[in-house]
């Protein structure tokens, strides 16, 4: 079986965290990227030697080489990128949240449940010990039950 074949949509600053996880990794790798500011797209083409680079996230999407996408955008755009991921096959990871609103996370789940593609969301710093602290005090019941 092959590498998995990775794109990311969006090379802001918090793909510094993202990249590592596929440097030199035997079971994925990073394929292509895309990103609106096409100086920043450059500069991480060449720091991290991806050759397919998009200036559009629908062009990436395109393309039947690419297997999963991180989306790593602001927030209002997560939910439109997710979808449209979805709906080109593509496995679909994003940084929370999802979306910014309920009626949006919906959508995603019911395309990502239709499209049969893995789809997630996730916190980089589950284990920062100011979020540690957070969820201790939240699991205590000191701060009350949380809104969204």
């Amino acid at each position: 079986m092959g590498k998995l074949r990775v794109g990311f949509i969006g090379v802001g600053d918090i793909t510094d965290l993202h990249y590592p996880g596929y440097k030199d990794n035997p079971k994925a790798e990073l394929y292509a990227i895309c990103d609106v500011d096409e100086e920043r797209l450059q500069k991480r083409a060449s720091e991290w030697k991806v050759e397919k680079t998009y200036t559009d996230y629908r062009e990436l999407l395109t393309d039947p080489n690419i297997e999963a996408v991180e989306v790593i955008t602001p927030h209002h755009l997560h939910a439109e990128m997710g979808i449209a991921a979805l709906k080109a096959g593509k496995h679909v990871s994003m940084q929370k949240p999802m979306a910014v609103n309920i009626g949006e996370c919906h959508e995603l789940i019911k395309t990502a449940e239709r499209s049969q593609k893995l789809f997630r969301v996730f916190e980089n710093f589950r284990f920062y010990p100011p979020m540690v602290k957070a969820k201790e005090l939240l699991d205590s019941g000191a701060i009350g039950e949380p809104l969204s």
